[in-house]
């Protein structure tokens, strides 16, 4: 048979990867309980709904690549192992909102590993176009141009709803454009307009990163940079002097662009600073990790063989957090819930023991080293960027929450996946596979092929009925935060509105006790008895739900 005439079989569309990055970075909605759960949901629906489909229709290819490499198989089995133990917790919004994420992390794979093999700069570019845009809501932020997604004057978050994940995100978008400079001009058919391109968002992301002042994530993305910079002068020597010259003066009118919009002080001043025992004076954010580390090797150590469950982190931690560190007040003064132990690594063990752990641990130092190699392989920037995200993402998870919040852990699955694509040496950055090196299902293959297709559609079927219902129950909950605000009381059409979230979400914790909260206050302006019976009949429920809920006691200590 003709491959020419099959080429459209094993080539996966090119519009997948770019737009499930834009949608796990660039969904925001002001006025919003949890953003996290808003973005998981919004690209659980749209992986569901429009992704897998493709896929599965044009993909089919790659996804069978995936999950017979072993970069799937580790992924798969790591999480394998932390389900028993979630089984009896499967209620939790915590485990529905884990399992979204792990469905998301394994689309974001397949469609890196497709866009590797059909046109290897893709993954950079389109995390370089996904920071950028989130860079330029940062400078507005500081410049006090936008006001509405940001919870302080002084903070800079990005669509990322904290400055800790907006800074996550430039570090990978600085890293992303850098990584395009590292080439000599005849190594690569970059453009002019490239150049410039990346050299512009060299700039505006690192100017960003500055100001949004994520000392962790600054660190990270120079560390990356340090080591993207030696293997290129490595690879090209001499070659290498004007494109690394071109990188250092990007990243100096970065930090002059930073320094006019927010000033010297925004730029080395701490974020959080705070008196207590447990941090004597140091910065806070370094102390609470700390103590989270502690907390979840403790954790670790009550249950070494098959972990606390996979996505019940949250319900056992508060019985292993020190008491100044639960002391310490969160945003407006409000009660803080330790829900992530700021280290993905870390939690893998803990959710699913030592085994889950170490299988995670390989699965890493696995996808670091065919990364390594590819991008020593690799003829033009390609391989460097997408080694370059990988380490970017690896460091980035082992110091927060970047492989569970979707502006970065879709941008760090993609760069997985890419590890494990089968890329040929010597292809040029952005240059279509020959129709000879695309896989084309032969009769042996097509039943493969069907079992791809329909893996695909049954994930697709899956995110959707875990995602739509917590995006009902956040956007009720939305609307009645709004209601109230605007009518400056509680309406009865507010209060349905809050029921019907908690009847929709009744596994999360949170938004039960917002119920409970606010029914307390509704009850005493419900005057005809029967109303005030049904309100007391809901916050019964609502209170029956929460102890369903609630954190394991003691936990074996």
């Amino acid at each position: 048979m003709n491959h020419a005439a099959r080429s459209d079989v094993g080539a996966a569309p090119a519009w997948t990867l770019p737009l499930l990055l834009a949608a796990g970075a660039l969904t925001a909605l002001d006025n919003v309980w949890d953003a996290g759960v808003i973005k998981i949901a919004v690209c659980a629906l749209l992986a569901g709904a429009l992704l897998l489909p493709a896929l599965a229709w044009r993909g089919r290819d790659a996804i069978g690549a995936w999950f017979t490499s072993a970069g799937g198989r580790l992924l798969l089995l790591s999480t394998a192992l932390a389900l028993p133990m979630a089984w009896e917790a499967v209620q939790l919004s915590t485990v529905t909102d884990r399992m979204l994420l792990f469905g998301l992390a394994n689309v974001a794979a397949v469609s890196g590993l497709a866009a590797a093999r059909a046109r290897p700069g893709a993954l950079g570019w389109s995390v370089t176009a996904v920071a950028a845009v989130a860079a330029g809501v940062c400078l507005a932020q500081a410049a006090g141009l936008e006001q509405t997604l940001t919870p302080g004057p002084e903070e800079v978050v990005g669509l990322a709803g904290n400055s800790i994940r907006a800074g996550a995100l430039c570090a990978l978008g600085l890293v992303a454009a850098a990584g395009r400079l590292l080439v000599p001009a005849g190594a690569t058919a970059r453009s002019a307009l490239s150049s410039v391109l990346a050299g512009g968002g060299v700039a505006l992301i690192s100017a960003a990163l500055l100001l949004t002042r994520a000392r962790g994530a600054r660190w990270v993305a120079l560390a990356a940079l340090l080591v993207l910079l030696v293997l290129a002068w490595r690879r090209h020597g001499a070659g290498l002097r004007r494109g690394a010259l071109t990188l250092a003066l990007a990243l100096l009118a970065g930090l002059a662009v930073a320094a006019a919009v927010g000033g010297s002080d925004a730029l080395s001043g701490r974020k959080l600073e705070q008196q207590a025992p447990i941090l004597s004076g140091r910065d806070l954010t370094t102390g609470v990790r700390l103590e989270l580390y502690r907390g979840a090797l403790q954790m670790l150590a009550d249950h070494p063989g098959l972990g606390v469950g996979f996505g019940r982190y949250a319900q056992h931690a508060g019985a292993y957090r020190s008491p100044d560190e639960a002391a310490l007040p969160g945003l407006a003064g409000g009660i803080t819930v330790a829900e992530h132990p700021h280290n993905e690594l870390l939690l893998a063990f803990v959710e699913g023991g030592w085994p889950a752990g170490l299988l995670l641990l390989a699965l890493l130092v696995l996808a670091l080293r065919r990364a390594w190699r590819r991008a020593a392989r690799c003829e033009g920037h390609a391989g460097l960027v997408d080694l370059g995200l990988l380490a970017t993402g690896m460091l980035l998870g082992l110091g927060q929450d970047a492989w569970s919040d979707p502006g970065t852990a879709l941008v760090f699955f993609a760069a997985l996946g890419a590890a494990f694509s089968a890329t040929p040496a010597g292809r040029a950055d952005g240059e279509a596979p020959h129709p000879s090196e695309i896989p084309h299902p032969s009769d042996r293959a097509a039943l493969p092929g069907l079992a791809g297709a329909l893996l695909a559609l049954l994930l697709g079927a899956g995110l959707i009925v875990g995602a739509w219902p917590r995006l009902d129950a956040h956007m009720s909950l939305r609307s009645f935060l709004l209601r109230t605000e605007a009518e400056g009381r509680i309406t009865p059409t507010g209060f349905h509105l809050l029921q019907h979230a908690a009847e929709t979400a009744p596994g999360d914790e949170a938004v039960q006790r917002l119920l409970l909260d606010f029914g307390q206050l509704y009850l005493p302006t419900v005057y005809n008895d029967d109303g005030k019976e049904q309100v007391q009949d809901v916050l019964f429920e609502a209170q029956r739900r929460l102890h369903a809920l609630a954190p394991i006691p003691g936990d074996g200590r």
